[in-house]
């Protein structure tokens, strides 16, 4: 175990004492168990729910509409009320079961309705309908995983892709996240909300931002202006949001004291630069020597971001 292993040479160096290490073990143990159960239990529900889905769909036309409608709601009104009786007992990990499986119904329900009248409202409506009729399930979850789905479902009905078409409207979608992302974690910070929606929304806003300023990146910002007269405006602004959006992450960690988000957006800053590298030089990496100068370029970028980690870690913003 390399938990135990690291533990034991802390006990050997004198940094802790061996009961500290027991200790450490034993809640590292418990709080790890207590993340694969949960895991497990999600996976489980996803599972019964296909497997549920696969039985109905290959027996479809032999079952009667009546049928359909009355087992659709009797299943719905079981995974419900099993959901609401583990609450009530404080079982967390039959009460994940329930709330996904009663959630995948709804899902199921809406799609059966749709069928039965004939309903033609399109995908965007169907997961507008299923998101909306589906929270009150995600917000007795305590899955921050549960929660992002659910946000990934009801941020499906706006396509932010087609508002991100110029460089000005993705610098601007990506700045409208990221300020929604740090509300639900100034709203997590200041109260004691149980929800886990603010955590999951917080996380998966910062994805998108994160993707979006990726898209300004790569779009926008990797261009062989090093070989023209005129540099492009548009090559050095979508650079300079690339840097800030990292550096400004980077400053927000150490205020936040969070080694591991500074690591993260140092690293990426670093792969960043070697990218821009590479750009610029691609054609020196068209050749057999030059796979041997990428391979060993990979080798020192790799040596650089473990120099890197090792850098951070003495630092003194996180003593």
């Amino acid at each position: 175990m390399k938990l135990k292993k690291k533990i034991d040479k802390w006990v050997e160096n004198e940094l802790i004492s061996e009961a500290q290490g027991n200790s450490i073990l034993k809640f590292e143990q418990k709080y790890n168990n207590g993340i694969f159960g949960k895991t497990a239990f999600i996976i489980a529900g996803l599972l019964i729910g296909l497997g549920i889905c696969l039985i109905v769909a290959s027996n479809w036309d032999e079952i009667p509409t009546i049928l359909k409608v009355l087992g659709c709601f009797g299943m719905l009104g079981a995974f419900s009320y099993n959901a609401y009786k583990n609450i009530l007992a404080k079982n967390e990990k039959l009460t994940e079961l329930f709330l996904i499986l009663a959630f995948l119904m709804v899902g199921a329900t809406i799609g059966l309705f749709g069928q039965i009248f004939n309903l033609d409202g399109g995908f965007n409506s169907f997961c507008t309908g299923w998101a909306l009729l589906g929270t009150p399930y995600v917000l007795l979850s305590k899955s921050v995983r549960f929660n992002i789905v659910w946000g990934v479902l009801l941020l499906k009905v706006w396509d932010i892709f087609t508002y991100t078409k110029s460089l000005s409207s993705t610098f601007f979608m990506a700045v409208f996240f990221i300020m929604i992302s740090i509300g639900c974690y100034i709203l997590i910070k200041k109260t004691n909300i149980s929800l886990k929606l603010p955590k999951a929304l917080s996380k998966l806003f910062m994805f998108i931002a994160y993707a979006l300023i990726c898209k300004i990146g790569f779009k926008y910002g990797l261009d062989r202006f090093f070989y023209n007269s005129n540099i492009s405006f548009e090559v050095i602004m979508a650079n300079i949001i690339v840097f800030g959006f990292l550096g400004g992450y980077m400053w927000f960690a150490i205020k936040k004291q969070d080694i591991s988000l500074f690591k993260r957006n140092t690293f990426l800053l670093e792969i960043w630069i070697f990218i821009l590298f590479a750009s610029v030089y691609e054609n020196l990496f068209m050749s057999g020597i030059g796979f041997i100068l990428s391979g060993l370029a990979i080798l020192g970028m790799i040596k650089i971001l473990k120099k890197t980690s090792k850098f951070i870690q003495n630092m003194e913003a996180f003593k």
